[in-house]
């Protein structure tokens, strides 16, 4: 029952974050985004090794509120780099 419990407990955590980053400014979410790259490892030698690492991290991901705000996180990045160049 506490595994269960601790379970929800997570869920709901990762859903209440979710709802308040979806809240935050344009400038804050790069904020966020930019610190949770930063906690990212830094053992990438090319663009690959990071698609790769991303991919077998995210695709791996059981919870769907953490999921989703990764995925949130990566389409936002994209849009901005897009217009960048």
């Amino acid at each position: 029952i506490l595994k269960i419990n601790l379970k929800f407990q997570k869920r709901e955590t990762m859903d209440t974050q979710r709802q308040q980053f979806l809240q935050l400014s344009r400038p804050l979410k790069r904020a966020v985004t930019s610190q949770l790259l930063e906690k990212m490892p830094l053992m990438f030698s090319n663009m690959q090794e990071l698609e790769e690492y991303i991919r077998v991290n995210l695709f791996g991901c059981q919870d769907r509120a953490e999921k989703a705000v990764v995925m949130l996180l990566l389409q936002e990045l994209m849009q901005e780099e897009k217009g960048w160049s």
